[in-house]
């Protein structure tokens, strides 16, 4: 009986497979409600969602199920979003957006996952491929690269989005789910996500880019590959940034990748 309880302590601490609850749970994460859900059996995948989405796209594209057959496969709702906490503080997102997944992996019992992101959640999996590389069995960066620079462009383009998400506020269907001063608030919060070229440059994790040829962010993706030498990039032909979750060769690539 010993022998069997040291052995499944070490498949959770390793980040081998256990049965999971289904339905949605939460965890405390520094003193933000985060929901999360978590279902199959295997080696832990925790997917991680885009701007304004939550932890439902992944099931809507159909993932979560493909993923589940053969792997416990855990979806975050990213604070701000989902079911999750929504503050209004600025400093309450940035780099804590990361830090989540790092804390549910803690409140979970797994040491390593494969993380997979897409666009927002790319952006969040580039800065553990950078700064917590020791927590990741692999990293998929769906349709976006890291966030590796903050200037005048990017401080523009935030400022565009944030302005967007303000006046939305104000005219705002209570019942779309969507906190859009939460959402602009997020959006000020961007500089504390970027990484250096160099730590991506020395991180060790086996990395996959996933991207439509369609999509703007196809550059940038490219130009990651100089970086990253070791980076698979899969090119979805005709799909664009919002479509590619939902082509079959999106979750194709990830599970060969990831095997």
């Amino acid at each position: 009986m010993k022998l069997l309880v040291a052995t499944l302590a070490l498949l959770v601490t390793s980040g081998h497979g256990v049965t999971s609850q289904t339905g949605n749970q939460f965890f405390d994460s520094d003193g933000i409600k985060i929901r999360y859900t978590d279902e199959g059996e295997g080696s832990p995948v925790i997917l991680v969602h885009g701007f304004t989405g939550s932890a439902g796209n992944w099931q809507q594209a159909g993932i979560t199920q493909t993923l589940a057959n053969t792997h416990r496969v855990i979806a975050i709702d990213c604070r701000g979003h989902g079911l999750s906490d929504k503050p209004h503080d600025p400093v309450m997102y940035g780099s804590h957006m990361a830090l989540d997944i790092l804390r549910l992996m803690d409140h979970l019992g797994l040491a390593k996952a494969h993380i997979v992101g897409y666009s927002m959640g790319a952006r969040l999996t580039g800065y553990l491929i950078a700064n917590h590389p020791d927590r990741l069995l692999t990293a998929t960066l769906g349709a976006s690269p890291p966030r590796r620079r903050w200037d005048a462009s990017t401080k523009d383009r935030a400022n565009r989005m944030r302005h967007n998400m303000e006046l939305r506020s104000r005219d705002a269907d209570p019942g779309d789910g969507q906190d859009y001063v939460a959402l602009a608030t997020i959006l000020q919060s961007w500089q504390s996500q970027v990484v250096t070229d160099q730590a991506l440059a020395d991180s060790p994790v086996p990395t996959l880019a996933v991207v439509g040829s369609e999509d703007p962010r196809l550059g940038s993706l490219r130009e990651l590959t100089q970086i990253m030498p070791e980076l698979k990039l899969v090119i979805l032909e005709g799909a664009t940034h919002r479509s590619a979750i939902r082509r079959p060769e999106f979750v194709n690539a990830l599970l060969s990748f990831i095997k």
